[in-house]
């Protein structure tokens, strides 16, 4: 009787033809990614739009630290050479309001600081939560 022979070897799978010009082909274009939500230390203001129920609740000591914000903003404003006249301390205070509040309900943070800073060339504010005061 004659030895058994072993199986033979599975066979690979065929290669990809060649790709003129030697490179790898192009993978098919990827699903767009959801937006997500603004980070927290992104530009918060776009006074392009109305300032609406932000104006209801005014604290006496957020209007004076508002105010000093406002005037540090103008005046970066005025350094970046961006015009300023559409821009009143009403509107400002009502987005910082607004913007505040939904920090607060979103982190669960006590407090709120702004900062004014140079962001492409422009006057941007940046939200940060504080956690504690």
């Amino acid at each position: 009787m004659a030895p058994a022979r072993p199986a033979a070897p599975p066979t690979p799978p065929p290669l990809r033809p060649p790709v003129p010009g030697g490179r790898n082909p192009t993978p098919p274009p990827r699903p767009p990614v959801p937006a997500a939500k603004k980070a927290l230390d992104d530009d918060i203001l776009s006074f392009d739009e109305p300032s609406g129920e932000a104006a209801a609740a005014s604290d006496g000591g957020d209007d004076a630290y508002f105010r000093e914000v406002f005037d540090q903003f103008v005046e970066l404003k005025k350094k970046c050479g961006e015009a300023t006249g559409g821009l009143t301390f009403q509107k400002f205070g009502d987005k910082l309001r607004k913007n505040q509040k939904e920090l607060i309900a979103r982190t669960g943070c006590t407090e709120v600081k702004f900062t004014v800073y140079v962001k492409d060339g422009k006057a941007a504010l940046k939200a940060t939560p504080v956690k504690e005061a």
